[in-house]
């Protein structure tokens, strides 16, 4: 996630809809679009990379750590700093287990 204030933020991970995993997407600048295409895989880990690029974000996805495949490129509020970090949450039902490795952040 990365974060300027409550109303600017990006967010993504992967997220069940209707029982299926999906990739999924949310740029917010006072009000959220939301984007999910189908996992990379249904079973398997997925490594996700962000890259702030002058005013937009450029999201990728990779199953192998290796070879990432751009998901989204969005604009993003210019600010010459923001909070990054990590999150998971379970809006609904009984919640899931999460497991972040190899989290790099640089400039």
């Amino acid at each position: 996630m990365l974060r300027r204030d409550a109303e600017n933020w990006m967010k993504c991970g992967t997220e069940f809809v209707d029982g299926r995993r999906n990739a999924s997407i949310v740029f917010t600048r006072e009000f959220s679009d939301w984007s999910t295409v189908d996992d990379l895989s249904q079973t398997e880990p997925i490594w996700w990379r962000a890259e702030r690029k002058g005013n937009s974000i450029q999201v990728y996805c990779s199953l192998d750590r290796k070879k990432f495949s751009m998901m989204r490129s969005g604009y993003f509020t210019p600010s010459p700093e923001v909070e990054v970090g990590i999150m998971c949450a379970a809006p609904k039902g009984n919640g899931f287990e999460a497991k972040f490795d190899n989290l790099k952040l640089g400039s």
